[in-house]
This record gives structure tokens, sequence and C-alpha cells, in this order.
């Protein structure tokens, strides 16, 4: 009798666990977060801070959304790299930040 409990118990275990790594293997999320990091890095490679103006602009690129925030404070500019899908803008994959010291 006890091992037919400790029996049900391993697999009431068992069973949910391979369940959630059978998902993690078969996700593509892995992929598309590569994918919009390969996007945010090269955009953030991109930017020259001293051609840059304060404010927000918002493009679009290989099925990905980018949200460009720069801010200027003196010669320090600050810059924010908001990378999401395009069917779900509202819930980012990938944020990057960086700051500049600029001299003019």
């Amino acid at each position: 009798m006890e091992t037919v409990v400790a029996m049900a118990l391993f697999v009431s275990v068992l069973i949910p666990l391979g369940a959630t790594v059978g998902k993690l293997m078969l996700s593509d999320n892995s992929d598309i977060t590569r994918q919009a990091l390969q996007v945010a890095e090269t955009e953030m490679c991109s930017i020259a801070p001293q051609n840059e103006a304060s404010g927000r602009t918002t493009s679009g690129t290989q099925g990905f959304a980018l949200v460009k925030e720069v801010r200027i404070e003196g010669n320090l500019v600050q810059v924010n790299l908001l990378v999401a899908s395009v069917k779900k803008p509202e819930r980012p994959l990938v944020t990057l930040q960086k700051t500049f010291l600029v001299y003019r």
C-alpha cells in the first residue's frame, strides 16, 4: 500500500513537471528574444549621441516595434530603447539603456 501511495505522489509531481519542461523546449520565445536583442543592438550601435534630439520616437523593423527615448541633461545623453513584438507592442521583449557624455 505504501508503494502505491509513493508511486501516486511521484506521478502527480512528474506529469506537471514533464509538461512544463516540454513547453519550454518547444517554445520559440528564446528565438524571438534573441532576434529582438539583435535588432536592439543594431539600433543602439547606429545612434550618434551628438545628433540625437530629446524626445520619444517609434519605428518598426523585422516584425518588431522599436521605441527610442532620448533625454539630454547638459552634457549627459541617456538613450532607452524598447523592442516589442508588433503583435503585442505593450509588452517589451528587450530593453536597452545607454548613457553618453557629450562635450559640445
